[in-house]
């Protein structure tokens, strides 16, 4: 561990002395209470008013700022300007000072967790406390000047994490799943969300993005058995009756082993809150994607009043997480139980809050647009990085498979099949 040497602030506090103009940038990190120097933090405070004040500051005076706290004021003004000759290194030193200011908050905040807390909260509230460090250190305000140079450099680099849904038609609309998005697929139950999820996930693993997958409704050997179904294209009767011939027991056998390469971890919990997924995540290295499925089952940390609320705060913390990790979240969801999943879904239709498509990056809808041929109508609705459509799917439900249909047919769903399905019960 680097040991924090306090003499740096006396370097930015000469290097504000010798440059004002520097305080430009150094205010956007650097605060009076980030010092350990008492000497210091009064002059950068005098310098920190002044600034915000629009008052030109004047070295001459600045000794009248710690005239009760050194000996000789003068003279250690003029030892901090000593220390820095120049102004070239007083934002790096700046941050420095701030990011050890924010360590030691961080510790004595925990410190006093372990010191009065329960037992029960103290593992809930100690997490809060990260994530709040984290998501204080996440970004900074920028002049346009210095986007506009990043997004030019952005040219040559590439492109950053995109993880694609393995279906092109969609990904044409979708533009990928990027690190730092919410991504919520909605639909009506039996319309295959999980089914989707597990296309997500089973892909972008084949593509060497390690995948997180948190089920809440399915145990590990539902998932198992669906992920085998699926890559060997036996039916899942047969896996779950032990009806397999010789041939489909072999292509078991050969499932079984690509599958057990694949960068995928698996959490069958099913009472999951957003902090345990964050640990959980952090645990594992290099996480890539995380599905949850689905995000009705999250439960939160704190109490609120209702249940819309409730969604409201999980998807804040799930967008959140997305961000401070720089990975996507693919969350299931959900729509409210008045709409049929025979008919095409809408925003408003996303079950308990209205703040999950206002949280989300991007929202995707499945629904039944010929439930006898299993055609599945699937929806880009919400795109804060591409456009908005819809594409035609076929569902295989002898396999739990999605695959995508190269042209659309007709988006109306035949008379008879509407007649013929029932709403199902939450």
């Amino acid at each position: 561990m680097t040991t924090y040497d306090a003499s740096i602030e006396q370097c930015v506090i000469g290097a504000l002395c010798i440059g004002p103009a520097a305080m430009k940038k150094v205010i956007q990190y650097l605060r009076p209470e980030d010092f350990t120097i008492p000497a210091c933090e009064a002059l950068y405070k005098y310098m920190f008013e002044g600034f915000i004040n629009n008052r030109e500051l004047d070295v001459n005076l600045l000794p009248q700022a710690i005239a009760d706290q050194v000996k000789n004021p003068n003279d250690y003004v003029r030892e901090c300007m000593m220390l820095a000759p120049t102004t070239n290194n007083v934002f790096l030193h700046s941050k420095v000072i701030h990011e050890a200011a924010q360590d030691r908050k961080l510790k004595a905040e925990l410190f006093d967790l372990i010191e009065s807390e329960e037992k029960d909260s103290l593992a809930t509230k100690a997490m809060q406390k990260c994530q709040d460090y984290l998501l204080d250190n996440v970004g900074g305000t920028k002049t346009m000047l210095e986007m506009m140079n990043e997004a030019c450099d952005k040219l040559s680099e590439p492109l950053g994490l995109r993880i694609d849904t393995g279906f092109p038609r969609l990904d044409g609309i979708l533009k990928g799943m990027w690190g730092g998005n919410l991504i919520l697929v909605g639909a009506r139950p039996s319309c295959g969300k999980s089914a989707y999820g597990l296309d997500l996930a089973e892909y972008a693993a084949s593509k060497g993005h390690k995948t997180l997958l948190f089920s809440m409704e399915m145990l590990y050997d539902e998932l198992i058995e669906r992920m085998i179904c699926r890559q060997a294209r036996i039916p899942l009767d047969h896996i779950i009756d032990r009806t397999m011939d010789d041939e489909e027991i072999y292509r078991y056998t050969v499932a079984c082993a690509k599958l057990s390469g694949l960068p995928l971890v698996v959490e069958d919990n099913p009472n999951l809150t957003v902090q345990q997924i964050r640990a959980k995540a952090r645990m594992i290295s290099e996480v890539e994607l995380i599905i949850v499925d689905y995000i009705g089952l999250l439960k939160s940390s704190e109490r609120y009043s209702n249940r819309n609320l409730e969604l409201g705060a999980i998807s804040r913390d799930l967008k959140n997480l997305a961000a401070e990790l720089k990975i996507p979240i693919v969350a299931l969801a959900q729509l409210n139980r008045q709409k049929n999943a025979n008919e095409e879904p809408q925003l408003s239709d996303l079950r308990d809050s209205g703040e999950l498509e206002q949280n989300a990056s991007k929202v995707i809808f499945l629904w039944n647009v010929d439930e006898e041929q299993g055609i599945k109508g699937c929806k880009v609705a919400k795109n804060r990085r591409g456009k908005v459509g819809k594409v035609q799917m076929k569902f295989e439900g002898e396999f739990m498979k999605f695959t995508e249909r190269a042209e659309d047919t007709d988006w109306t769903l035949k008379k008879d099949t509407a007649e013929l399905f029932e709403d199902d019960e939450y």
